[in-house]
């Protein structure tokens, strides 16, 4: 549970640093604790559809390189030649963070083991180097990871697809 506080912390401290530069409110967390500086959304695992990744989602929200219209946001695509790219607003980031802040957590303990089930999750990575990672499902974990478990990941599953969905694809 002292992961979840110190996540919501850094979000936090990421949804009040939002402004731009020369911003007085810019550095006001810079030095309270650590800030997320990246955001990852997988759903994927199992068997994959014939001709197809074994992977529906995975998307990475970039919080270093905020620019004018937002923050940055790269995917995968299913073909290997092509990629996903787009911004999040600050109005978005901050749904996000709304969405994050009512997920209830719980320690794995004696998950279930299923060789097809897949696995979703986001992996919050702070500017201290460490990695917050919250499972959507009590399914193959380790003993110790972190899963949620209320409703409110599949408001933030859903929002984040419908942002990665929303991305624009660019092909080599």
């Amino acid at each position: 549970m002292k992961a979840f506080f110190t996540f919501l912390f850094a979000f936090s401290l990421v949804a009040c640093s939002s402004g731009g530069p020369g911003n007085s409110d810019n550095n006001v967390g810079a030095t309270a604790g650590p800030t997320a500086t990246a955001f990852h959304y997988y759903k994927g695992g199992g068997f994959p559809p014939p001709s197809g990744p074994n992977w529906s989602n995975d998307m990475t929200i970039n919080f270093l390189l905020a620019s004018g219209s937002g923050y940055s946001i790269s995917a995968k695509h299913p073909d290997a030649l092509c990629f996903k790219m787009g911004s999040l607003s600050q109005a978005q980031a901050q749904q996000i963070f709304l969405y994050v802040s009512a997920l209830q957590l719980l320690s794995a303990h004696n998950s279930s083991v299923i060789a097809d089930a897949g696995t979703e999750f986001i992996d919050i990575t702070l500017s201290t180097g460490a990695h917050l990672k919250y499972y959507f499902v009590n399914v193959n974990l380790l003993e110790g990871e972190l899963y949620t478990v209320n409703n409110s990941q599949v408001d933030l599953a859903n929002y984040l697809k419908a942002i990665e969905s929303s991305l624009a694809v660019a092909c080599q």
